[in-house]
């Protein structure tokens, strides 16, 4: 995930954790019936909302940073089929968003991929030091050299 992504992420659970204080707060102070229950409709409604946003955001994130590594996402066609890849939004079941286990999993693929990626740069900068060294170490003789000659 992108940092622009974590911070926003962080702050819809920041805004999920107040929204429930508030609606719980509200609940212990209701006085009927009635009251509760419209309230408990209004919370839920308002949780739902912020869950779909997250749930959008990591969605969005992962399968934008999946394709970006060429790594192979499910498609989202295949929910009719009974993959657990993909699940019904918390406002529309049309509107669909990766399943924990799919999170987890695509998490692991680009956790993977990056170190492929971070193992072939290592082994290339690798390879430049060592020439680095060699030709400086070539250097210092040849300057050494031409220094006994010039003598």
């Amino acid at each position: 995930m992108k940092i622009k992504d974590i911070i926003r992420l962080r702050r819809l659970q920041r805004k999920k954790d107040k929204t429930n204080k508030l609606f719980m707060s509200l609940l212990s102070k209701a006085k009927t019936g009635d009251e509760r229950h419209e309230l408990g409709q209004e919370g839920s409604n308002e949780e739902s909302i912020i869950q779909f946003e997250i749930d959008d955001l990591i969605t969005t994130s992962l399968t934008s940073e999946a394709e970006r590594l060429f790594i192979p996402v499910t498609p989202k066609s295949d929910y009719h089929l009974g993959t657990k890849f993909w699940k019904g939004s918390t406002l529309s079941e049309d509107i669909l968003h990766l399943s924990q286990e799919a999170i987890c999993e695509l998490r692991e693929t680009i956790r993977q991929e990056r170190k492929k990626q971070r193992e072939v740069w290592m082994t290339i900068l690798d390879m430049f030091s060592k020439a680095f060294v060699i030709l400086t170490g070539l250097t210092g003789a040849l300057i050494g050299l031409f220094s006994v000659i010039a003598k």
